[in-house]
């Protein structure tokens, strides 16, 4: 395996950045050591122990993991609410949406690295939040109080009967009170026909876990994410 530019991150962080050019799949697979400089990343999955001791090696460290989490099972809608809606998004509302979004996410692992600056990882989270919301391969799905919009899910077809959840986000003044829940349960109502839900989520974030594991999702591996800043 080796590297391949990551014009996306490297547009927004000013520097050359790599990622490899395809899926780590194998303990045995070889990673090319860095040539150029520039920021690498690549994630791993736990159990590629003799991967993992290679990248090491060539002075790469870790710095987040994430839980892959699946549901082999429809999610059954309750009982309606009449004081909140549910629809599919309009384009016309992604911006609206957009800073709903980045009022939710306060996090993200690059805010550990000193070697980026804040403003730079300000800059990766809204062009990713963006950029998730307005690909016209994903589905919106938005719940509402009255005409304001308190909620959002973003969700993309990844195969014939499976679907992978990429954004959840509610409001910051409607949090606790089953919105989550709701949006997640009308999956099958807008994307009936999926036998399969797949998301991701950072070890560290213990109230998505919870809740995932509440609806019954399983965790299915874990990966490791690790980056090198390759000086010549």
């Amino acid at each position: 395996m080796t590297w391949k530019n990551d014009q996306w991150l490297s547009k927004i962080l000013e520097i050359p950045c790599f990622k490899p050019t395809s899926e780590v799949i194998s303990d045995s697979s070889n990673l090319i050591s860095p040539e150029l400089p520039g920021f690498y990343q690549v994630k791993v999955p736990i159990e590629f122990q003799s991967f993992i001791s290679n990248l090491i090696s060539k002075k790469f460290t870790f710095f987040d993991s994430h839980f892959c989490f699946e549901l082999s099972d429809h999610l059954i809608n309750k009982k309606k609410s009449y004081l909140y809606t549910l629809g599919l998004v309009d384009k016309n509302q992604l911006k609206s949406l957009q800073a709903l979004a980045i009022q939710s996410f306060t996090n993200s692992r690059y805010y550990a690295l000193s070697i980026i600056k804040h403003d730079h990882i300000d800059r990766i989270w809204s062009s990713w939040i963006a950029d998730a919301l307005e690909d016209k391969e994903r589905v919106v799905i938005s719940v509402n109080k009255n005409l304001e919009t308190v909620g959002f899910l973003s969700v993309r077809v990844i195969s014939n009967n499976s679907i992978e959840i990429d954004l959840l986000a509610t409001s910051p003044n409607y949090r606790r009170i089953g919105l989550a829940e709701m949006l997640m349960r009308s999956i099958s109502t807008f994307l009936p026909g999926y036998s399969s839900i797949k998301l991701e989520t950072e070890t560290r974030n213990s109230s998505a876990l919870n809740f995932y594991y509440k609806l019954g999702f399983r965790n299915i591996s874990t990966k490791l994410i690790f980056y090198k800043l390759y000086r010549i």
